[in-house]
């Protein structure tokens, strides 16, 4: 689904209203599976996947059921570089199954990657750690001041603030959420995040998990996905 040019004015700063309303969903939405979507995205690419490595204590078990992200990326893509900054968990990665492409860095504080910079990418890839990040927007913004040139697009999936049990949490008075979690994102808020940063939304979907439960409430309301999967593409002119 992708944003109206009357809305694309709101998220670029070109206008302004305290209260406009927002189509997140239309008559042919569908709700994908996370992994598959993101694989679809990358297939025949050369993607950057950051944040890739995963607890150290999941890999094996996920890499056993075809659960972790960068190995099935991997498969799909035409190259696929890792970057982490969790320095045991690639540690771990490069020694027991000796998968190359694999980085300890630190993209944000660290002066520009060179092996990043040697190449033209399709894909940057950020999928369940923006969630994470103290200040996404900087986060945001320095990925795109450092290395604009050398990616065509970002592809960012986060946890989406419409998710079905955030609305069965709050009857219960409760809310359901990973405990390192600093934000929930609806497609307009991570699109307004994206564009403060000097990227420009393409389209966004929906996804949830292996597995996913109800099927037939997320075909009749897909925005009630677990994940906001959202495509963006360097501003250029952003200043």
């Amino acid at each position: 689904m992708k944003f109206t040019s009357e809305i694309l004015e709101y998220l670029i700063g070109e206008k302004f209203s305290s209260g406009i309303t927002i189509k997140v969903s239309g008559p042919k939405t569908k709700l994908y599976n996370r992994l598959n979507l993101i694989e679809n995205y990358c297939a025949n690419k050369k993607v950057i996947h950051v944040g890739f490595a995963d607890h150290v204590g999941l890999i094996e078990t996920k890499i056993a059921k075809n659960e972790w992200l960068h190995n099935r990326l991997r498969n799909v893509s035409t190259r696929c570089i890792g970057i982490d900054i969790n320095e045991e968990a690639v540690n771990f990665i490069s020694k027991e199954f000796q998968i190359p492409d694999v980085y300890t860095y630190d993209l944000i504080h660290g002066d520009p990657f060179q092996p990043l910079l040697d190449d033209q990418w399709d894909l940057l890839v950020l999928a369940e750690i923006i969630e994470h990040v103290d200040n996404p927007e900087l986060f945001l913004r320095v990925l795109y001041e450092k290395y604009k040139d050398v990616v065509k697009g970002m592809l960012i999936t986060a946890p989406n603030a419409f998710w079905f049990k955030n609305a069965t949490g709050f009857i219960r008075r409760n809310e359901h959420i990973n405990s390192d979690h600093r934000y929930w994102f609806s497609p307009y808020t991570l699109a307004k995040i994206g564009c403060r940063a000097g990227w420009l939304p393409v389209e966004f979907e929906y996804s949830a998990g292996i597995g996913y439960p109800i099927r037939f409430l997320y075909q009749m309301f897909p925005m009630f996905g677990e994940s906001v999967v959202m495509l963006f593409t360097p501003n250029s002119n952003d200043k």
